[in-house]
């Protein structure tokens, strides 16, 4: 018998959509700061700051003009876009794509690589404001998957989650998985449950590590100034971030690990709901065996392949935990034990335990030059020959 193939639709991650302002024609994400605007606003008080050593007014000058400069990314209260935004969209199949589209799609994915296993026509790339409404997104990725099947013919799809594609995938199988729209989840570092450095966003200061984050061609300017005030600089830019993007922003909070969630509810007051939004997405990373059981009920499979043996980032560090730098290898997994970096992983605790593939030292970049990874990746996707860890012993559980 013939195993079936369905389209994939990969899920980009937190810096592969462009998002721009319609009312300017703007490009807000990836973010463009204007250094010299910058600049000529924090003149004044940077002058002073070295004057009087000691902040004269400019981490508040830096915070306002980065404010403003990033202002094309608000959001109101609810966590709605407050300007007219659109993403840039890639509607046809990799094959079907432009060359400017395809060239842009393989500097974000290893396309070739999983297309060589499922053909270039049946591989699709979905791009989302990355810190946005995840209803909103929910409701694009919908019609995304319904276009990409009626172009193929197709009862269902593959969805590839990337990054924080993780998290858009299981609040779009939570609210539509019933369909039976969707045969395979495939998750290439997937931020299931979230990463510590979303945490750390919200709730973290940054002025510890004001040498790592200033860049190496400000240090002599910002030498000038005390070290209490190049830590303000830097924690105001993450401030205004914060503030005006992400505190409202139920893609990033639906990136909170469940086991972070409620000590940072109880100091961010969020409006009624921009809190419903969010704790629909949080039941779902508190009970991962409960959601999995539900989606196998609907047909759905979930498949998970993970970096492990990394320290976080060390300015979004808080313990000692596998991940692969960016992303928590218990997010990645599902739920697998990976407290401590000196001790193996303990996999019975994640949820979906016999469809998880770990790879030692493979960092979040690294995903997508790691070509035994990127070789499964097609062949879970190619057809359910795979099922779990055990069906082929070339891919063994850990790598």
């Amino acid at each position: 018998m013939t195993l079936k193939s369905y389209p994939a639709i990969a899920i980009a991650g937190i810096g592969q959509s462009i998002v721009r302002n319609t009312e300017n024609g703007k490009r807000v994400w990836p973010i463009d700061i204007d250094t010299k605007k910058l600049v000529v606003k924090i003149v004044l008080p940077f002058i002073g700051s070295v004057i009087t050593r000691c902040d004269a007014g400019l981490s508040k000058a830096v915070y306002k003009e980065f404010s403003r400069q990033i202002d094309g990314l608000a959001l109101d209260e609810d966590g709605n876009e407050i300007h007219a935004l659109e993403v840039e969209r890639y509607k046809n199949s990799f094959k079907e794509c432009s060359e400017k589209e395809r060239k842009y799609i393989k500097r974000m994915l290893p396309v070739d690589k999983i297309a060589a296993e499922i053909g270039e026509e049946n591989f699709y790339f979905f791009t989302y404001n990355s810190f946005g409404n995840t209803e909103k997104v929910v409701a694009e990725l919908d019609e995304f998957i319904e276009n990409v099947m009626k172009q193929r013919n197709a009862d269902k799809v593959n969805l590839v989650p990337v990054s924080l594609g993780g998290t858009i995938s299981t609040a779009y199988v939570n609210k539509h998985g019933h369909r039976g729209h969707i045969n395979r989840v495939v998750g290439v570092v997937p931020a299931f449950d979230g990463s510590s450095l979303a945490t750390g966003l919200i709730d973290g200061s940054f002025a510890e590590f004001e040498e790592d984050i200033i860049p190496k061609e400000l240090k002599k300017l910002t030498s000038l100034l005390t070290k209490k005030t190049r830590g303000n600089i830097v924690d105001s830019i993450f401030n205004a971030l914060r503030d005006k993007v992400l505190s409202r922003s139920s893609v990033g909070w639906g990136a909170i690990p469940h086991g972070d969630y409620e000590s940072l509810c109880a100091k961010h007051k969020r409006s009624p709901n921009l809190e419903r939004i969010c704790e629909e997405n949080y039941a779902i990373r508190k009970d991962f065996p409960a959601f999995i059981a539900k989606q196998k009920e609907n047909g759905i499979e979930f498949f998970s392949l993970c970096g492990y043996g990394l320290p976080m980032e060390k300015m979004f560090r808080r313990d000692n935990s596998h991940s692969d730098g960016i992303v928590d290898t218990s997010s990645c997994s599902m739920g697998a034990l990976c407290s401590d970096l000196e001790k193996d992983i303990d996999v019975s605790t994640s949820a979906i335990k016999d469809r998880v593939w770990f790879y030692k030292g493979m960092d979040h970049e690294g995903a997508a030059k790691t070509e035994h990874l990127l070789k499964l990746c097609g062949m879970l996707l190619k057809d359910n020959s795979i099922t779990s860890v055990y069906d082929n012993e070339n891919f063994k559980q850990f790598n």
